[in-house]
Formats: structure tokens, C-alpha cells, sequence
């Protein structure tokens, strides 16, 4: 009998176990995913805001751009980081990007800006940090135009007398498909909202009054059903540039959809006695399946040609079913996956955006989709032609380079098939310098030039070569640092080895004239750009002077380069930078101090061995803080900090590289330097400024430059409790405000009513002299929604039904699994037990 029971027991032991274990795997519990340690990828994020991620904070980046550290491709890419693979990953997605944004470069206008100094500081010092602060400190990809209106002396809130500058600035960010190349494995976006101007649909169909406005809803949302043949020709365009800039064939295109933009439900605009009504939730719903369905057609056409490299997210729209924005002004979705009006903010940029939710429930979508396909199959593993390099032959052209140049020039197609052979891909790009004509005084002379941008055919290469020729120079001295700084300025691509190869004889002007250059300021430059590595090659007498051997003991080296074994020096001096291993950061990163943020180093590896270490340096003391043997790891930041974040890795066979990535430290959270931030004890990353003082919304007393209240004498407007509606502006753009109404109780504190809308200032003024408190909004109106039912409306998947009510599905639990899991287990049970039962009859 103890023997029966004791199989019995284990019976029901394991059954239940089987069937709680397949209930977890059913519903997502458990999840065994495959290793992907020793294997590499390449990542690049492109596209608009619901790629960057607006409306999910913790951004970073050009604050224009909104990117944030909890969008969608982060969080799938942070899951394969946890697997162990290698990762290399550059968002350069911004909000508001249409299509051209990607094949082209964009500007951004800041009209009117103002910054504070001490009086003390020197204008130049002033026009120096306002320049730094133009072109932002993320020069990879963005440059800055300053102009500096006025100064003037004042006291600023009891702090004493400062200066007080105006200025503007001209930002200019690169075409974002620069950034894709051969080096690439992975390429995500979403585009082509805003190219069908969806902030415009937004408005008209969904804000209050007078903003929301039937006609223009019905137009906006026709317009942008006509304009999406168009769209589908520009998406084409971009698949077009990116395999240009040599996305290889076996690179994935992940393009992401978009959810609709509002839950199924009766809203419309207009209606009788005024105007037919306009069913605008589920037209614009309509338009988001259209959109939708031109993309996946896009698709299908395009892997005709390029089979499986595209692969579309179709199934956004179905995830994210039940969890829209509720179209009326009077309700809130309260299972939303999409910000609604001010949220998570004021911030109108962050409007109809995913939460950080929706986020989470897109990376599940491309999880899913890429799981389907042969894309993990595809990564690379670590080790032989792996890497990727550029590299910039830097050389000086004085008349004693004769022998030199004609060696390059003999040689170079043999040192390019030579690293072509060590590489995943190559770029190669010339620079060259002699000296400043103003010193000489010989006219062939130049400081430096680039002679031939970064290219990977070797003809065109040879052919710029050949166009240099020795001369000029005068004295020994040359304007070496000029050249490397020319070099340092080329677009160099994220994520690979750097490398400049100096060919000289003769030592630097230090400091440089005219432009004051040391090596201080080089390797500064050289530092900022990853790094980047700096070779000398020059004649054996050189290797200790004192403008050469500073400038190449951090991360490069000095080889021996005499005229006759100047190629020889070359192809060492390259095996030697490939060697090392590859370090990378996946930064920018921007915390509040006391903050915790996860560091990731995983895009570091090497080639032959492993990294065995990695070395921080949090402060750009020269001193690493830090030291861990895993590439990810989360720290605290206990004080202010703006500058580089500096990673050193070292191998298994003793060599290092360095990374480093832009760190900003602050006060309040944001990355807006303390003397050009409006708000600088707050956290405001757009540094919205509505009345134009100089001080941000979030922490400007009277933030808006006018405010109307709803009353017109000591008693008419106000309620019962003394309170009563007020009409404020939220922002001025031209003739144009953007305005809010609010209820003021008689406490002084307040609340938000309704929907923020633009007008005309005269509009708003004209809203204000009419509106009471306790008014109600005329529902003849042809701007007004209701809830009538549209006669013979035939709603693609059930429009009709009520979305909150069907959201609750959604989003509960699923305790079905384990219900049946349960049952499974009480099945396998009785079996067994009747099993026993048998055997027990049999023996008596």
C-alpha cells in the first residue's frame, strides 16, 4: 500500500507540474530563449517619434529629437543584450521627422533664446559657450548656426549683476539614413505620419473648441487617405537610399506600424440641424488600416525583389485594440496605451504618443514578428572579418614628401585589398597639410584640406592620391595638428574602429599659429570622436619630439616610417589598430544626480580572445572608478557631471581600446546646461517658454503672457463657491495661440477643463468675452461631437461596439490557462487513481 500511495503521489506531483509548466509557457511565464554570447549586431534606430519615443521620458540626445531610453527599440534590443549578444546601437530617430528627414538633412529654428553670466565673464568666453551650446555636444550628428542678438547688464533674482544675452540658434542634424551603411545589421522605424500631417488630424478631429471643427477633421482626414499612394513612393525612396549606402543584402529592415489613433466608438462632429455628422473616430480609425495596409503592401512588392529583408510590425493596430485614445473630450481611456491630451505633460510634443506601456507591448510586436524569421540565425559571430573600420590617411605634403607620397601612391591598392581582407568593411578617406601661407609666405602653401572623403572603392581612392603632389613647406615645422583636425571632422561612422595615419618627416607648429592648436586640443578632439586612434609614422629621429609622442601615448602609437619602407609602416601601423579590441558604449546618457541608470558597454568585444575586463571612468579625470567583468551593470550618480563617459576595455591577450559617449550629471534631470536652462532647478527638457521671459513654464509663476478670466463685474461668472474659468495661453506661434481652459477656485488652486485648442488671438479673445462659468457649449454647433449612431454604418471589425467595454479583456489577467491547467491536473489524477484502483482489484 506505502508503494501505491508513494505512486500516486508522484503521479499527481508531476501532473501538476506539467500543467501549471505548459500554463506559464502558454501565457508567457517561462521562456527558454537560446544563448547569444560570441555574437555580434549592429543596430540602427531611424524614423519619427513613435520611434524616438516621445511621451516615455528619460530622454536623451538633441533635445529637439526626444529619444528616449524606454522606447520600443531599446527595450527589444535590452532583451537580446541580456542574452549576451554584442550590441552596437545608434537611435537617431527625432520627433516630428517626415520622410525627407531621412534622406535629407533637417534644421531646427530657435527664434529667441536668453542665457545668464557673471559679469565677469569674458564676451568671448560667452559667444564660445552659446556656440557650444548651438551646435550641442552630439557634433557626430548635429551643427549649430549662433547669432547673438543683445547683452545687457542686469540683476537677475538676487544674484547679483549679470549679463543677460539674447540670442537664436540654426540647428542642422544629418540625414538620418547617413548613419546606415555595410556595418549595419539591423535597421527600425516608423515613418510617415507626420509626412500625412497627423498632428493636424489630431487637432481637428479630437481638441475642443475652436481648435476641433468638423470640416477640417473631414478634409485633414481625407487629404491623408489621397496623400498615402504618395507616402508609399517616399517609403520606397528611403529603402531605396538606405541599400545605396550599402546596407548589405542579408541586413533586416524592421518598419513598425501605427496603432489607431482612437478607440471604436459612435464620436462624430457636426450633425443635424447644421451639418451632416461626421463619424471621425471611426474615419480616422479607417485611415489608420489604410495606412497600415499600404505598408504591408509596400512590403510584399519590396521582398519580390529583396526577399525577407523587410519585415513589417502589421499587427500593431490588433495589439492595440481597446487601448486608443478615447475620442471625446469628456472621457478618458483609463487602459490607454497612448498619451491623451497634456500628457504625461504639457508638453503638446508628447500628445498622442505611446505610454511607456505601448512601448513595452511594441517591442513585444517586434519580438514576435522577428522570431518568425531566420534574423538570429544571421548574427555574426565575434572573431575573423567581424570588424569594421575607417581610416583616414592624413599627409603632409611638403617638398621633402616626395618619396613618401610616390611609396602611398605605389602601394595603396595593396594596403586597401590587404585591410578589405581583415574587415566586414572598410573606409578609407585622405587629408594633407604643409603650412600656413601667411608664415611662409609662398602661396601653394595651405594649413590643411580634404583631399578625399570617406569611400570604400579603392579606384576612387588612388585616383585622389594621385592629384597630391610635394611642395612648398619652408622651414621644418608643419600645421600637423590642422590635418588631423580635418581628419577628426570627416563623418565617421558610430560603432567602428577609428583610425588616423599621419605621414610626416617633420615635427608640429605647437601652438599652431592662427589657430592655436596643441596637442591638448587634438586629443580632446581625437577623445570626443569615440575615440578615435592617432598614428604617426615619421622618421626614427622623431618618435620622442615633443609636439608627436603626446599626441599618440593615449590611444595610438609612433611606427618608423623611413622613404623606403613607408608602406611597410602603413600596413603595421593598421594591423596593429586592428588588433585591439572594440570598445563601445550605447549612450548618450542623462540622469539626475542620486539617480540610477543602466550602463551598457555589451557593443565592446574582441576579435581574438575575449575582454576580460572593462574600466570606467565616470568624471574625465583620467582615473577609472570603476572596474567590472560584465559590460552592463546600473550605477548611481552622486554628483554633477558634464562631459564623456570613458570605457576601457582589455582582452584576454593584454590589449586595450577605449570608448567614450556623452555623460550629462544635473541637478534637476535634464541636459540643459545650467546657465542656458530657463528652468534650471526643475526638470523641463523641451524648456518651453510661452510668455518668452526667459523663464519655462515649469517654474514661471505667471507662465503665460495673458490670461482672461470668464467674469464681467464683482459677481457675473462666478459660481457658488467663489471660483470661476479662466482662458490661458499655452503657447504663441505667429498670429496663432494655443489656448486652455481652466477652473480657479476661490482658494487660489486650480484645475485643467477640457481640451487645449488654437485660435486666432482675437478668436481667443472673443472665447473669453462670450464664455461664463457654468455655460454649456451649444451641441448645435457643427463642431460639436455626439454619440448618435451613424445610420447604415457598416464599422470595419465591430467599430460600433464599445471599446472600454471590451478593454477590460484585454488587459486582465488570463486565468484560463491556469483553470485548465488545474482541470489537466485533476484528470491526470483521477486516472491514476483508477489506475490504482485496477491494480489493487487484480491482486486481491
Amino acid at each position: 500500500m506505502k508503494k501505491i500511495s508513494t505512486i500516486l503521489l508522484l503521479s499527481l506531483t508531476a501532473a501538476t507540474i506539467a500543467a501549471v509548466f505548459y500554463a506559464s509557457i502558454a501565457h508567457g511565464e517561462v521562456e527558454l530563449r537560446p544563448s547569444l554570447s560570441g555574437k555580434k549586431l549592429h543596430a540602427v534606430l531611424l524614423g519619427d517619434s513613435y520611434s524616438a519615443g516621445n511621451g516615455a521620458g528619460n530622454y536623451y540626445g538633441p533635445d529637439e529629437c526626444y529619444r528616449s531610453g524606454n522606447n520600443w527599440a531599446h527595450i527589444y534590443l535590452n532583451s537580446l543584450v541580456d542574452r549576451g549578444i554584442s550590441l552596437t546601437f545608434n537611435n537617431r530617430a527625432c520627433g516630428g521627422a517626415v520622410t525627407s528627414n531621412i534622406l535629407s538633412d533637417r534644421q531646427f529654428k530657435r527664434e529667441l533664446s536668453f542665457a545668464t553670466f557673471p559679469l565677469s565673464t569674458p564676451r568671448a568666453t560667452i559667444r564660445h559657450r552659446l556656440q557650444r551650446q548651438c551646435s550641442t555636444r552630439f557634433s557626430d550628428e548635429m551643427s549649430g548656426a549662433l547669432n547673438i542678438h543683445s547683452i545687457q547688464i542686469g540683476s537677475n533674482h538676487n544674484i547679483g549683476m549679470r549679463q543677460n544675452v539674447s540670442y537664436s540658434c540654426t540647428r542642422t542634424i544629418k540625414a538620418q539614413a547617413s548613419f546606415v551603411g555595410p556595418q549595419t545589421d539591423l535597421v527600425m522605424f516608423s515613418i510617415g505620419g507626420n509626412d500625412i500631417k497627423f498632428e493636424d488630424i489630431v487637432q481637428t478631429c479630437f481638441a475642443i473648441r475652436p481648435w476641433r471643427d468638423r470640416n477640417r477633421c473631414e478634409a485633414n482626414i481625407n487629404k491623408a487617405k489621397t496623400s498615402l499612394n504618395d507616402l508609399a513612393e517616399k517609403i520606397k525612396r528611403v529603402l531605396t537610399r538606405l541599400r545605396a549606402n550599402g546596407l548589405r543584402k542579408d541586413a533586416k529592415i524592421v518598419i513598425a506600424g501605427y496603432p489607431l489613433l482612437a478607440t471604436a466608438s459612435d464620436y462624430s462632429l457636426g450633425g443635424w440641424p447644421f451639418s451632416t455628422a461626421y463619424y471621425a473616430a471611426y474615419e480616422i480609425r479607417d485611415l489608420g488600416r489604410r495606412g497600415n495596409a499600404m505598408l504591408a503592401q509596400l512590403v510584399a512588392e519590396d521582398n519580390k525583389s529583396h526577399p525577407g529583408q523587410v519585415i513589417f510590425i502589421n499587427d500593431i493596430p490588433l495589439r492595440f485594440e481597446g487601448h486608443e485614445p478615447d475620442p471625446s473630450s469628456k472621457h478618458r481611456n483609463p487602459n490607454r496605451w497612448l498619451n491623451e491630451f497634456m500628457e504625461p505633460s504639457g508638453d503638446v510634443n508628447e500628445w498622442y504618443h505611446p505610454n511607456t506601456t505601448g512601448h513595452r507591448e511594441y517591442a513585444k510586436a517586434v519580438d514576435a514578428k522577428l522570431r518568425k524569421t531566420d534574423f538570429e540565425k544571421q548574427f555574426k559571430q565575434i572573431g575573423g572579418t567581424s570588424s569594421d573600420i575607417d581610416i583616414v590617411f592624413n599627409i603632409d605634403t611638403t617638398g621633402s614628401m616626395g618619396l613618401k607620397i610616390s611609396s602611398i601612391k605605389a602601394h595603396i591598392s595593396m594596403i586597401v585589398d590587404d585591410v578589405k581582407k581583415q574587415t566586414n568593411s572598410a573606409r578609407f578617406a585622405i587629408t594633407s597639410y604643409r603650412d600656413d601661407p601667411a608664415r611662409t609666405n609662398y602661396p601653394n602653401d595651405y594649413r590643411s584640406r580634404v583631399d578625399q572623403e570617406f569611400t570604400s572603392d579603392a579606384a576612387a581612392l588612388k585616383k585622389s592620391l594621385e592629384n597630391i603632389s610635394a611642395d612648398g613647406g619652408g622651414d621644418a615645422p608643419e600645421t600637423m595638428y590642422s590635418g588631423i583636425k580635418s581628419a577628426l571632422e570627416l563623418p565617421w561612422r558610430p560603432g567602428v574602429k577609428k583610425i588616423v595615419l599621419t605621414v610626416t618627416d617633420a615635427p608640429a607648429l605647437s601652438p599652431e599659429p592662427g589657430t592655436n592648436l596643441t596637442e591638448k586640443e587634438i586629443n580632446a578632439l581625437a577623445f570626443a570622436v569615440d575615440p578615435a586612434q592617432l598614428y604617426v609614422l615619421a622618421d626614427e629621429y622623431l618618435e620622442h619630439d615633443e609636439t608627436i609622442k603626446p599626441l599618440v601615448e593615449k590611444s595610438g602609437a609612433f611606427i618608423n616610417a623611413d622613404d623606403d619602407n613607408v608602406n611597410i609602416a602603413v600596413t603595421n601601423a593598421i594591423q596593429t589598430a586592428a588588433a585591439k579590441p572594440n570598445a563601445w558604449i550605447n549612450g548618450p546618457y542623462v540622469v539626475k544626480v542620486g539617480g540610477t541608470i543602466r550602463i551598457d558597454g555589451s557593443g565592446s568585444y574582441a576579435a581574438n580572445g575575449a575582454i576580460v575586463s572593462y574600466e570606467w571612468d565616470f568624471n574625465q579625470d583620467g582615473v577609472y572608478d570603476l572596474k567590472t567583468t560584465q559590460p552592463t551593470f546600473n550605477h548611481t550618480f552622486t554628483t554633477e557631471f558634464d562631459g564623456v563617459l570613458t570605457l576601457r576595455v582589455t582582452d584576454s591577450n593584454g590589449k586595450t581600446n577605449t570608448a567614450t559617449t556623452p555623460l550629462t550629471v544635473s541637478d534637476d534631470g535634464d541636459s540643459t546646461p545650467r546657465e542656458f536652462d530657463n528652468c534650471p532647478d526643475v526638470y523641463n527638457y523641451s524648456q518651453i517658454d510661452s510668455d518668452g521671459d526667459g523663464i519655462g513654464n515649469e517654474c514661471d509663476d505667471t507662465p503665460f503672457p495673458f490670461e482672461w478670466k470668464f467674469t464681467d463685474g464683482d459677481s457675473a461668472g462666478y459660481d457658488e463657491t467663489g471660483g470661476y474659468e479662466t482662458l490661458a495661453l499655452i503657447s504663441k506661434q505667429g498670429d496663432h495661440v494655443t489656448v486652455q481652459r481652466k477652473y480657479v477656485r476661490a482658494d487660489g488652486s486650480s484645475e485643467i477643463r477640457g481640451k487645449p485648442y488654437t485660435t486666432t488671438l482675437a478668436g481667443a479673445e472673443a472665447d473669453a468675452a462670450h464664455i461664463k462659468t457654468g455655460e454649456k457649449e451649444k451641441v448645435a454647433d457643427a463642431s460639436t461631437s455626439t454619440d448618435t449612431p451613424k445610420a447604415n454604418e457598416k464599422q470595419t471589425n465591430k467599430d460600433a461596439n464599445n471599446s472600454r467595454a471590451r478593454s477590460s479583456t484585454n488587459t486582465a489577467p488570463n486565468y484560463l490557462l491556469y483553470i485548465f491547467g488545474g482541470i489537466a491536473a485533476v484528470i491526470v489524477g483521477t486516472a491514476a487513481i483508477w489506475i490504482v484502483k485496477i491494480y489493487r482489484k487484480r491482486q486481491s
